[in-house]
């Protein structure tokens, strides 16, 4: 049985990633891993670590239970897990534990923000040579405006 490790923080995003894989008809074992949003420095400050740790472990559960259904349906066996750590560190950790597996980095990427690597031959798409770091934008019209 072949196993896929897919990170996720995004629910419809990695069902569009997901959908795809389920042409064939062999059962899959799923490891499924949460991650979720970082949460604010103001609001983790009144938290404690133990309510911390439930919210995270509450939002991975509301997250993937949708994806989680689909893939029971169809008969393939599916672990939910929470993200802790580098995701480097944690597949290094998952491949020890399940054996080979193939990972599936299915993180909605962001604009103008670097999701960090799952694995540590992931390659990076490369930077837009149209993508100006805002400061430089700022400094040329502020440029601009005090030749004017």
């Amino acid at each position: 049985m072949e196993t896929w490790l897919v990170y996720i923080d995004d629910k419809t995003h990695a069902q569009q990633q997901i959908t795809p894989l389920l042409i064939h008809g062999a059962a899959i074992q799923w490891v499924l891993v949460g991650c979720p949003p970082r949460l604010t420095r103001h609001a983790g400050k009144w938290l404690t670590q133990k309510a911390i740790q439930r919210w995270r472990r509450q939002w991975t559960q509301d997250n993937l239970q949708p994806i989680q259904n689909l893939l029971c349906q169809r008969g393939d066996k599916v672990t939910i897990q929470v993200a802790h750590g580098p995701l480097v560190e944690m597949t290094r950790l998952m491949q020890q534990e399940w054996g080979p597996l193939r990972v599936l980095d299915a993180r909605r990427p962001r604009l103008g923000q670097d999701l960090p690597p799952a694995t540590p031959n992931q390659e990076r798409s490369p930077a837009s040579p149209w993508m100006v770091p805002g400061s430089v934008a700022c400094m040329g019209t502020l440029m601009t405006l005090a030749a004017d």
